[in-house]
């Protein structure tokens, strides 16, 4: 953004870097949430806890209709060009399916399960990894 300001093209692979320096500085702070950009191909398994939330494109669409008033083959396109964008980052910028359920630590449907149900199970999840993190650390290094 300040490149911008004061003029300077930035590229694709300064976004790329810039992309990879913030993720990795934000984890190092913890307590932090990062919504895509990839953060789970550039964390990779051992940090962090990598969520995939999907849904029916049948509950994606009518979700979209009614909270952004659109219509029916708005929302559609809007959806299939929302994931065709997402699946194009991955794969060009990591070289990565996103839809690979190998690159999550868990992958939640929100088809039948209210908010408060889901996210009890990724903080269940969430601490789960971190207990067996510690255990298998701590068995490393006696």
């Amino acid at each position: 953004v300040e490149s911008m300001i004061a003029g300077q093209s930035v590229d694709y692979s300064d976004y790329v870097k810039h992309l990879h320096r913030v993720i990795l500085s934000m984890s190092e702070l913890g307590g932090v949430v990062v919504i895509g950009r990839g953060g789970n191909f550039i964390l990779g398994p051992n940090r962090g806890f990598h969520v995939r939330v999907v849904a029916p494109i049948d509950n994606r669409i009518e979700n979209l209709c009614a909270y952004r008033h659109m219509s029916r083959a708005e929302a559609e396109s809007q959806v299939h060009r929302y994931d065709d964008e997402r699946r194009h980052f991955a794969k060009h910028v990591f070289g990565r399916n996103i839809d690979d359920p190998h690159y999550y630590d868990m992958v939640v449907n929100t088809a039948l399960s209210d908010v408060e149900t889901l996210a009890n199970f990724v903080v269940q999840g969430y601490n789960t990894k971190v207990s067996v993190m510690s255990t298998h650390h701590a068995s490393a290094h006696p």
